[in-house]
């Protein structure tokens, strides 16, 4: 469980908690300009991002992501794998090629970012 000062939100469920952030990605180095709290983020592969938490939670509960980028293209972000031992999740950047998604690398710009919300259970409580 979380142990932060966390302000409330209107939610139905008082455990829920939400981490909204995002970065620049940068070709194949290390992404940039990240924006949010409470995360790191590194460049695991091509077009793979891993998310660090610096808080463990029990159970996530969803994730949105999304790509903004300066020149329109067919890429997603597809949501990876989430680890809560580690505090860990993968998002992968996807663009089609030939048919077929195929993980990319996205370059460095000042308005290509990837955008993500999740969504957390910080309790064992039912």
């Amino acid at each position: 469980m979380a142990n932060l000062t966390t302000y409330d939100g209107r939610f139905l469920d008082p455990e829920v908690k939400i981490l909204a952030g995002s970065f620049a990605p940068a070709g194949t180095g290390a992404p940039t300009a990240k924006k949010g709290r409470r995360y790191t983020v590194a460049r695991s592969d091509v077009g793979k991002f891993t998310i660090t938490l610096l808080d463990k939670y029990v159970e996530l509960l969803s994730v949105v992501a999304s790509l903004q980028l300066a020149t329109a293209a067919a890429s997603v972000v597809q949501v990876g794998t989430y680890d809560a031992t580690a505090g860990t999740i993968v998002l992968q950047v996807l663009t089609e090629s030939t048919g077929a998604l195929v993980a990319a690398d996205i370059a460095a710009n000042a308005n290509n970012r990837v955008n993500f919300v999740l969504f957390f259970k910080d309790s064992t409580v039912p």
